[in-house]
């Protein structure tokens, strides 16, 4: 839901990020809440960037942008395909694509082959591709649902409790998205919040997995099909998004089968480095709990470290 500077800057040649920036919210800080007092406001206009600031917008909006600047171009996004089979064959890569109707259509491509078919991504499996990791047992659950609630709308809001914690960011229309892995999450909205109808919800659980490689031959894996990890970051799509204009900007200098070798690293430190946030701060653990239990005593140390958590969430590197 957040678009990060990183990925408004990354788009702005392309005049999607001028149509994201009407479309869209700024997000102009995020509060840290402990115990139901305000202890921490990262402010970020502080970040050192043409965008300072986290943009927020439903997905299937950014989608919807970028897949009409691609039509304008004239590449039109085909959905209901479904990859039954790829394989190595001569010089090229032979694929079985099967469609909405169940036909199926063979495709001999000699070019480059990307996979970004998301978390069970068949290019990775056909590949004999590792991909492993952990998972976080507990359940989170999100909500789009109306508030009346007497926090600013205008700010992102973490909420710690002994039990785990949780997150509240404005969309419109007096909708919110919240979300934690509190058992009955809605039940520790702040004092003076009155809940409406709930347009959306769901619950999951957290895997945190890397590919061990990113390319086989002139077939690449990008996106998820690469990586997953914990939202907690805002990283999901924004990384996604990284991928993608670092690959095509090797593929523009001849260089994209140095892919793996430029990007496994970042993307494996920054995986970790979620996964740890969302172990160590939201986790249900004994960490997690003496961690939040004591946040609001941590508060004269976050002016040192909250300008690098600002910029870590803002992709700003």
């Amino acid at each position: 839901m957040g678009v990060n500077p990183n990925t408004l800057k990354i788009l702005e040649s392309s005049g999607v990020t001028k149509r994201f920036l009407e479309n869209g919210r700024k997000l102009g800080a995020m509060n840290l809440w402990c115990k139901d007092k305000l202890i921490y406001r990262n402010d970020f206009s502080k970040a050192k960037h043409a965008y300072p600031f986290m943009l927020i917008q439903p997905q299937f909006e950014t989608e919807g942008i970028m897949e009409e600047a691609l039509a304008e171009r004239g590449i039109y996004v085909e959905r209901g395909l479904t990859l039954e089979r790829l394989v190595k064959k001569n010089e090229g890569i032979e694929m079985e694509l099967k469609n909405k109707e169940a036909d199926i259509n063979t495709i001999y491509n000699k070019g480059i082959v990307i996979g970004a078919d998301g978390y069970n991504s068949k290019v990775r499996e056909q590949l004999g591709i590792e991909f492993k990791g952990w998972e976080h047992h507990e359940e989170f659950r999100l909500y789009d649902i109306e508030l009346e609630t007497p926090l600013t709308n205008t700010e992102s809001h973490y909420l710690f409790y002994p039990e785990g914690a949780m997150i509240m960011i404005y969309i419109r229309d007096g909708i919110w998205r919240v979300g934690g892995n509190i058992k009955d999450t809605l039940n520790y909205l702040p004092k003076g919040t009155k809940t409406g109808k709930i347009s959306w919800d769901t619950s999951f659980t957290i895997k945190e997995k890397v590919a061990k490689q990113f390319s086989k031959a002139n077939i690449y894996l990008l996106g998820d099909a690469a990586h997953i990890h914990s939202p907690a970051g805002a990283k999901g799509m924004n990384m996604c998004i990284e991928d993608s204009y670092i690959f095509s900007n090797l593929v523009n200098e001849n260089r994209e089968n140095e892919y793996h070798k430029l990007r496994y690293p970042k993307i494996k430190s920054t995986v970790g480095i979620i996964g740890q946030l969302t172990d160590k701060v939201g986790g249900n653990n004994i960490i997690g709990r003496t961690f939040r239990n004591n946040l609001d005593k941590l508060s004269p140390v976050f002016p040192l470290i909250m300008p690098r958590v600002r910029d870590f969430l803002l992709g700003i590197n």
